[in-house]
């Protein structure tokens, strides 16, 4: 019982401080393009419309909370316990971790490929 609340406790503390990162982070980025925006000549307005480029900023760096509060500490912890399940698996039965590790260049071609047609996705949504 005592684990439980002491792992929930910290589960609790994790997700804290990532959101505050993460906002922070995200207020930051809003503040430095922001900035960016302000130093742009007035030609560059002529073409552009300003509510536009400002309803984009804050939303396009309102969006990046979520991946830097919850998916960058996922692929810290993941490739982490990917190198430390490796060494473990490799001080065992170097042999057996070889022909574990084996597939890792098929799922990171897979992962790739696959993450490219979704980012092309992705930019096609946003352009509607």
């Amino acid at each position: 019982m005592a684990s439980f609340l002491l792992r929930a406790a910290f589960l609790f503390l994790v997700g804290y401080v990532a959101h505050v990162m993460a906002w922070s982070y995200v207020r930051d980025l809003t503040v430095s393009l922001y900035e960016h925006l302000q130093r742009q000549s007035l030609g560059y307005y002529g073409d552009q419309q300003t509510g536009e480029l400002l309803t984009r900023l804050i939303k396009d760096t309102s969006d990046m909370e979520p991946f830097m509060a919850h998916d960058v500490p996922d692929i810290i912890m993941n490739v982490s316990m990917l190198v430390g399940s490796s060494a473990i698996l490799f001080g065992l039965d170097p042999a057996l971790a070889a022909l574990t590790l084996l597939p890792m260049p098929i799922l990171v071609l897979f992962i790739v490929r696959f993450g490219d047609r979704m980012h092309a996705a992705f930019a096609a949504a946003r352009e509607q």
